[in-house]
């Protein structure tokens, strides 16, 4: 599976994507990361996709209270 992860240091931000026995770390801009994520399906949950919003439920919480605001 890959997994993708944003690095900042002090002087340069990086886009890393980390496969088992790789790992790449890419200087990139925040729009260039939002642009990889997007592109990898990492900005969202989707319907059949494995990434960080179906592995921790994230937005989760959100979509429930709409559907029931009580």
């Amino acid at each position: 599976m890959l997994v993708i992860r944003r690095k900042v240091t002090r002087s340069q931000a990086y886009t890393v994507f980390m496969l088992p026995g790789y790992n790449e770390e890419w200087p990139t801009s925040e729009y260039e990361h939002q642009e990889i994520m997007r592109l990898f399906k990492q900005d969202q949950p989707y319907e059949g996709i494995v990434n960080d919003f179906s592995d921790y439920r994230i937005g989760t919480e959100k979509s429930a209270k709409q559907k029931n605001p009580l």
